[in-house]
């Protein structure tokens, strides 16, 4: 499957600021040896928001990491843009 057009993806996770939650949701991106290019986060009124940006997905690896994340139970939205 061909990488998804624009190059870089941008996933954006809005989750509980619970102890570990970060190192959680950077997992299923190591699991799939994905290494982000930026990793930002910043907890506002008890919830964590975080912008992971990455770059020459597969629209099938997108997929699988939106339902990944949407899966765990401190993530309370998980939404993605793309960008050149």
């Amino acid at each position: 499957m061909a990488p998804v057009d624009p190059a870089r993806q941008i996933f954006h996770v809005d989750c509980l600021a619970a102890c570990g939650a970060l190192v959680r949701v950077l997992g299923p991106f190591s699991l799939l040896a994905i290494e982000p290019l930026a990793v930002r986060s910043e907890r506002v009124s008890g919830r964590l928001s975080i912008h992971i940006e990455t770059e020459g997905l597969e629209e099938s690896q997108v997929q699988h990491l939106h339902r990944r994340l949407g899966a765990m139970p401190t993530v309370k939205g998980v939404s993605i843009g793309w960008r050149s």
